[in-house]
C-alpha cells in the first residue's frame, strides 16, 4: 500500500479494500482477531479507528463471501428488534438498564463481536419483559 491512514484523503481506504479482496478467508479472520486484540489492549491507542476500519473491511469482505453473513445479519436484527422495544416502552422501570444493553451490544456489534451483541441484546430485551 502507498497511501497512509493519516494522510485523509481516503486513498488508504480504497487500498486496503482493494487489498482484502486478494486476502485468503483464514487472514481475514486473523486480521479482525488480531486488531480486536490490539483494541482491547489499548483503546487509548490512536490507531484505534484504523483497526476499527480494517475489522469493518475484512468482515464486508467475508459477508461478500457470504462466510459470515448469518451471525452479522442476526446481530442486525437483535439490535434493532431491542431498539423497538426500548422505543415502544420508553417509561418501563428499567428502561435505563435495557438502554445501557443496547450500548453494549451496538459496541460489541462495531467490534464484529456478534456473540456479545447478541447476548447484551437477549438480556436487554429480557429486562424489558421477554425475549
Amino acid at each position: 500500500m502507498n497511501a497512509t491512514y493519516t494522510q485523509g484523503d481516503g486513498k488508504w481506504h480504497g487500498e486496503y479494500m482493494a487489498q482484502v479482496r486478494n486476502m485468503t478467508s483464514s487472514s481475514l479472520r486473523y486480521v479482525i482477531a488480531d486488531c480486536r486484540e490490539a483494541i482491547e489492549a489499548m483503546p487509548e491507542n490512536p490507531k484505534c479507528e484504523q483497526y476499527m476500519d480494517e475489522i469493518h473491511y475484512c468482515a464486508m469482505e467475508l459477508r461478500i463471501r457470504n462466510e459470515a453473513a448469518k451471525p452479522h445479519d442476526d446481530a442486525v436484527s437483535a439490535l434493532m428488534a431491542l431498539d423497538a422495544k426500548i422505543c415502544d416502552n420508553p417509561t418501563h422501570p428499567n428502561i435505563s438498564v435495557a438502554q445501557d444493553q443496547f450500548d453494549i451490544a451496538d459496541s460489541a456489534y462495531d467490534l464484529a463481536k456478534y456473540s456479545e451483541c447478541m447476548l447484551a441484546c437477549i438480556c436487554g430485551s429480557t429486562i424489558l419483559g421477554g425475549k
